[in-house]
């Protein structure tokens, strides 16, 4: 249940603000709206070092904890996995993958699984 509710604020507020002129950071906007909202909320930065396996890069998201459960929030959740060229098999699985993500970090960890193998 607080997911379901979690992912219809973190919705509406980012299509508030893609409709906006708010432009940007959407994951701030995000963060500091889900805050106003009452939310125990911050930002996260994942960074990562260039390794011959793949090129360095960063990641935000937003951090969430609701009663006891800790929820992460992508609002790109789905464009973070496009590559070039992908297999019609990669292409059908991404495209299940919601645009916004809201969910506990085991659930992540097991679309992360399925995406790699695809891959």
């Amino acid at each position: 249940m607080a997911e379901r509710n979690l992912l219809a604020d973190a919705s509406r507020i980012l299509d508030k603000a893609r409709n906006s002129e708010i432009k940007g950071n959407c994951t701030g906007v995000l963060a500091a709206e889900v805050r106003s909202l009452g939310y125990d909320a911050a930002i996260c930065k994942s960074r990562w070092d260039k390794n011959p396996s793949f090129p360095a890069g960063e990641h935000e998201y937003v951090d969430t904890v609701v009663g006891v459960d800790r929820l992460l929030v992508d609002a790109g959740f789905q464009s973070e996995f496009e590559v070039a060229r992908p297999s019609k098999t990669y292409r059908a699985i991404i495209q299940l993958l919601p645009q916004v993500f809201v969910g506990q970090p085991h659930r992540l960890q097991q679309i992360m699984v399925v995406a790699s193998e695809a891959a």
